[in-house]
C-alpha cells in the first residue's frame, strides 16, 4: 500500500490494511476503498524476501527471529505455492545446498532463529543427541541419568530411556494401593 510505513505481511499489505480490505470485501464495499485489486508486493530476490521475514534480532544471542514463528514452531515461507521452513531456505540461499541425508541443527538451540550462521548440517542421530531430550542429565523428579539409574524400553522400533529410581517408586506405590484395595474387600 503506497504511503504506508508498516511492514508488508501478506498479499502486499500490512496487517492493518489487510484487515480493512477483508472487512470491505465481506461487506461488498471494496470498490469504495479506491483499490482496483489486491496486488502482492514481492521483493526483488529470494534473499531480500527472506531478510524481510526477520521480525527482530536478539542482541544477546545474535539470533534472527522469524516473523511468523511462535515459541515452539519454526518460521515458514511460501515458495511457488509450497510451504517451506524458513531456516532451511535461508541456509540454502546463504551457505549452500544441504547435503543429502543431513538435517539442519540450530547450534543456538532456538527453533525460531533463521540466522544461517547458527545452523549446521548434521545426521539425524546427531541432531537428536544434541536435542533437548538427550541433553537432559536429570529426570523430572531430579534423579541423575547415569549408567546405574537409566533404563531403556522399546516402543516399537523406538528406544526410550527412563529413570529406574522413579520406576521403583511407582512400583512401590502401585503395590501399596493394591494392598489397600485388597484389605478393604
Amino acid at each position: 500500500m503506497e504511503g504506508c510505513a508498516r511492514r508488508v505481511r501478506y498479499s502486499g499489505l500490512c496487517s492493518s490494511h489487510l484487515y480493512i480490505w477483508e472487512k470491505a470485501k465481506l461487506q461488498g464495499t471494496e470498490s469504495e476503498l479506491g483499490w482496483s485489486r489486491l496486488e502482492p508486493r514481492v521483493a526483488g530476490s529470494l534473499l531480500e524476501r527472506l531478510l524481510g521475514l526477520i521480525d527482530f534480532v536478539d542482541d544477546k544471542t545474535g539470533c534472527w527471529i522469524g516473523a511468523n514463528s511462535t515459541d515452539q514452531v519454526y518460521s515458514t515461507v511460501n515458495l511457488k505455492g509450497k510451504t517451506h521452513k524458513t531456516h532451511r531456505v535461508m541456509y540454502e540461499e546463504v551457505i549452500g545446498p544441504i547435503p543429502s541425508g543431513l538435517f539442519i541443527d540450530h547450534t543456538c538451540k532456538n527453533r525460531r532463529c533463521i540466522n544461517p550462521f547458527h545452523m549446521e548440517p548434521v545426521s539425524n542421530r546427531e541432531n537428536v543427541l544434541r536435542g533437548s531430550v538427550c541433553s537432559k542429565t536429570k529426570c523430572p523428579k531430579g534423579h541423575v541419568y547415569d549408567e546405574e539409574n537409566t533404563g531403556f524400553k522399546r516402543a516399537g522400533a523406538v528406544k526410550h530411556r527412563y529413570c529406574k529410581a522413579c520406576a521403583r517408586l511407582r512400583s512401590k506405590e502401585r503395590k501399596q494401593k493394591l494392598k489397600l484395595l485388597r484389605g478393604q474387600k
